[in-house]
């Protein structure tokens, strides 16, 4: 039983294993003796408060599970989507989920873009390197809130070099979805092809 408010790990390891830590959102596990030697690894490290279970593992340090098939899907059809948004417009996080057919899952939307990172790495797909994820707000024009205050001033900049202006009140950036919105209907480009009028 633990009586103290930390813990820590002192297993000793080669100097190799050593320099192969990464972080987690560099690494993926593939399987349980993967997820074992990695967090072998982690000597030294202050888990934080001991809970009843064992000490709490740091975010950071606490392993991606490989995504269902179901899952990686959703992120592939997300990403697709956001890769079509033409440059100088922005829609909207319930547009991208509209568009693929999953109108109750704008919240998972903003999820699939704020992790991307991870998710298309999963993808051998060249559009995604350069995914235009700064063309993505909330449906009334506003720039989300993030856990560092410079990825929402980041969007707006990015945004505004493809000429979309930013306007800011009340501590939030917006933009005019009327003027720079795309609203395209799925049906629209559904079969690749366009209609002659």
């Amino acid at each position: 039983m633990h009586t103290s408010k930390s813990a820590s790990i002192n297993l000793s390891f080669n100097s190799s294993a050593r320099s192969s830590l990464l972080p987690c959102s560099t690494r993926t596990f593939t399987s349980g003796v993967h997820l074992a030697n990695s967090l072998l690894q982690l000597s030294n490290v202050d888990f934080g408060t001991t809970t009843m279970n064992g000490p709490s593992i740091p975010f950071q340090f606490l392993p991606m599970r490989q995504p269902s098939g179901e899952q990686l899907a959703f992120h592939h059809a997300v990403f697709t989507e956001t890769s079509r948004i033409p440059f100088g417009h922005a829609t909207s996080y319930g547009q991208i989920a509209r568009r693929i057919y999953r109108p109750q899952n704008a919240r998972q939307v903003g999820m699939s873009l704020k992790n991307m990172d991870t998710y298309t790495r999963f993808f051998d797909d060249p559009e995604f390197a350069n995914l235009p994820w700064w063309r993505v707000v909330n449906s009334q024009g506003v720039i989300s809130k993030r856990e560092r205050a410079e990825s929402v001033v980041t969007q707006a900049e990015l945004l505004q070099r493809e000429g979309v202006e930013v306007h800011q009140r009340g501590g939030e950036y917006f933009i005019d979805l009327n003027q720079y919105g795309w609203f395209e209907d799925p049906s629209d480009t559904e079969d690749g092809s366009e209609e002659d009028d």
